[in-house]
């Protein structure tokens, strides 16, 4: 059996840098999207022959288009797309940047419409298609307190939005976030209490959960900051 084809998005840094390895060491063939050349060129000599590196920032229209052509021209189809990057919800110092803010907004709505848009005829002709998208605390809870906030909030709910339409192209969706779950699923107290995840203990806890192919998987964390590390202020790091 031929392995998996995954694209990952954000893979250069916290969870997605773990998400990667760990794919790789299983064996998958993986798509790599993310700020750092230099992270993916050594995924390249590590893992010969199983890495594709994409460039561009996937905030942009054309660049997200253009990674999904590179795909389709290298292997045709994709099985799995899992959207990692902008997941990021805090600020260096705790203080406001409206500059960091907007590449923030930018990264999570942009780069995640854009990719899902683009991907869906990949995963069509893939085997067992899945799309898993991780989103942060900002973005999964309903804590509406500022347009800043709620902005965030719709993230969430756009790719909950899309579930049915990808249900009947025959795509699943799971969404990974701290906290969420299915309503009405069966939880043990233990399954909610926050942990101090991590990033390859949160990348092993996806990744076997996945297989499962579940609507939602929880990261209840204290903290984002290790998983879901702020990029530098240089826009396509927020690729």
């Amino acid at each position: 059996m031929s392995p998996r084809r995954f694209w990952l998005t954000g893979a250069s840094d916290g969870i997605g840098a773990a998400l990667a390895t760990q794919l790789l060491d299983q064996g998958m063939q993986l798509a790599v999207s993310g700020g750092n050349a230099g992270h993916h060129a050594a995924l390249m000599q590590r893992y010969p022959g199983q890495v594709l590196s994409l460039s561009g920032n996937l905030s942009e229209h054309d660049a997200a288009q253009r990674a999904c052509d590179q795909i389709a021209s290298t292997w045709g189809s994709l099985d799995a797309v899992i959207l990692n990057a902008g997941t990021c919800d805090y600020l260096q110092d705790r203080t406001l940047d409206e500059n960091v803010i907007m590449r923030v907004v930018q990264s999570n709505q942009l780069a995640s419409t854009h990719c899902t848009e683009f991907a869906q005829d990949l995963l069509k002709t893939g085997q067992q298609p899945h799309l898993v998208a991780i989103v942060s605390s900002i973005s999964a809870l309903p804590l509406a307190t500022s347009d800043f906030t709620t902005h965030h909030t719709r993230l969430l709910d756009m790719f909950e939005a899309r579930r049915e339409a990808l249900a009947q192209a025959g795509i699943a969706l799971t969404v990974v976030g701290p906290g969420v779950a299915d309503v009405g699923t069966s939880l043990t107290p233990d399954a909610l209490l926050p942990k101090a995840w991590t990033p390859e203990d949160a990348a092993r806890h996806v990744l076997e959960n996945m297989q499962q192919v579940p609507a939602h998987i929880q990261l209840p964390t204290f903290s984002v900051d290790t998983l879901w590390p702020l990029p530098g202020p240089t826009p396509a790091a927020f690729t």
